[in-house]
């Protein structure tokens, strides 16, 4: 499998950020398709680039570029946060429904790919923010559209920073309830708030792995209530991870990490599946966006089936930036 080219796993995230994405290959000429429409914006296609990679204008300009048309920037807070140290990405195995182990190197095949996503959501400050999410939002081509998602200690940062979003540029925006556990009664207030506060502009709920069935059926409704247009998931999966010998790879503070990848795709494909089943049971006006595991084109396909109206590729952009162009054909 070739190492992932566009981001170097052995800098931080200002470094990549500020020397990224690393690619000097061709631009592959674009196929025409009937656009879509996703909450009032024509999309020119279905896929997307989820939450993470996009650090900044020039990763959502090289990311437009490459054919995908759902640009989700990097999620943000209301003010200055560095996040956690190198390292943050490494190659991982699965050895339990709970537990990943370290990989000295990566698999052969990408789409046996699985990663650590430990970061702890770093932001930069709303300055650097207001200038370049509204350069990114010059770098879309027509058909394209930018999220930008927001996450937050409180219903008054979430809100702070969605109309810090708002006033950059974003045409959408999505709340990231992974963050901390929140009940359906708080899902509901965040999302009231945020949809009042933001007014015409769209809001799609982000959420994680659920417990069980009917804890999620509540949440769903809970976001519709609320005022959201649309649901998205799955985030990385949260898991410990240890190293050759047992150990916490990232020391006792950070003894589990989100992991991303083809490990979690069975994971996200089965999320998407119930998630339509209850936006249809409970007759919800949420659009659908699935994310998790999609590292070849035929993935994308995977979701589409198991009933997403879009669906979103983090790893598999940053691996094989190609990937999109590959799926258009």
């Amino acid at each position: 499998m070739k190492t992932m080219p566009l981001y170097d796993i052995a800098r931080s995230v200002a470094e990549n950020a500020a020397k990224g994405p690393i690619f000097d290959e061709k631009i592959p000429e674009r196929t025409k398709h009937k656009p879509v429409d996703f909450l009032g914006f024509s999309l020119h296609s279905r896929i997307g680039v989820a939450a993470g990679p996009l650090l900044n204008a020039k990763w959502v300009s090289l990311a437009s570029q490459l054919g995908w048309d759902l640009l989700i920037y990097r999620t943000i807070r209301n003010r200055l946060h560095l996040g956690f140290p190198p390292p943050n990405i490494v190659y991982v195995e699965r050895m339990g429904d709970h537990r990943v182990k370290i990989l000295a190197e990566p698999p052969l095949s990408l789409a046996d790919c699985s990663v650590t996503v430990s970061f702890d959501s770093p932001s930069p400050s709303q300055l650097e923010l207001l200038e370049d999410i509204n350069k990114a939002k010059g770098a879309l081509q027509k058909g394209q559209v930018l999220v930008v998602p927001v996450v937050g200690d409180s219903v008054n940062d979430f809100v702070s920073a969605a109309l810090l979003a708002k006033e950059a540029g974003a045409h959408i925006i999505e709340a990231n309830y992974t963050s901390f556990y929140m009940s359906s009664d708080q899902v509901f207030e965040y999302t009231r708030k945020l949809s009042a506060a933001l007014g015409t502009v769209p809001l799609i709920v982000k959420v994680g792995h659920f417990a069980n069935h009917a804890q999620m059926e509540q949440i769903l409704i809970a976001a519709a209530k609320g005022g959201a247009q649309a649901l998205s998931g799955i985030l990385p999966v949260p898991m410990e991870v240890v190293n050759d010998k047992g150990q916490c790879a990232f020391g006792e503070k950070r003894k589990t990490a989100g992991i991303a990848g083809g490990t979690i795709r069975p994971t996200a494909l089965h999320f998407v599946r119930d998630a339509a089943r209850i936006i249809q049971k409970e007759k919800l006006e949420l659009t659908l966006l699935g994310c998790g595991g999609i590292l070849l084109p035929a993935h994308f396909d995977l979701f589409f089936e198991a009933g997403a109206d879009v669906a979103l590729s983090g790893t598999g952009f940053l691996w094989d930036p190609y990937l999109a162009s590959k799926y258009h054909g």
